[in-house]
């Protein structure tokens, strides 16, 4: 039941209930959706980004100076793929409304952790995105 997208993920896409929590305590309800990967998706982006980092370091040791270039590549490359193994999802970008003043704002994608942050670019505002369920549990 993999739903390929629009870039060629796959991955399968679920959504989650999730709490806008604003400073002042002023909330709002929205539903993002979140593209999730299975043990064998997050290996195949972790030996992909791997391989990205140690191609660009056979690109740097041909391109001098060698040594700075190479090195960086070669010690990112790892913890990269090591980042990504780690993501058990991506929540894709849409708009949300701010909870404080119900401008929209842009939630740009990203990897999958909660609570998250955003920023309303009309009252200025930093608000929390918390799943649903965790936001019940705290009151």
């Amino acid at each position: 039941m993999a739903d390929h997208g629009a870039k060629g993920h796959v991955g399968v896409m679920v959504e989650r209930s999730v709490v806008m929590v604003a400073p002042t305590g002023k909330r709002r309800e929205a539903t993002l959706q979140v593209r999730t990967w299975n043990e064998g998706e997050r290996f195949v982006r972790a030996v992909k980004r791997l391989g990205l980092f140690w191609g660009a370091a056979v690109v740097a040791a041909i391109i001098p100076p060698h040594w700075p270039w190479l090195s960086i590549c070669l010690l990112v490359g790892p913890i990269a793929a090591y980042v990504t193994w780690n993501q058990p999802g991506t929540v894709q970008g849409r708009e949300v409304e701010c909870p404080n003043c119900g401008a929209a704002v842009a939630f740009e994608e990203q990897a999958e952790h909660w609570p998250a942050a955003a920023r309303c670019a009309e009252c200025r505002d930093v608000f929390s995105i918390e799943l649903a369920a965790e936001a019940a549990q705290k009151r």
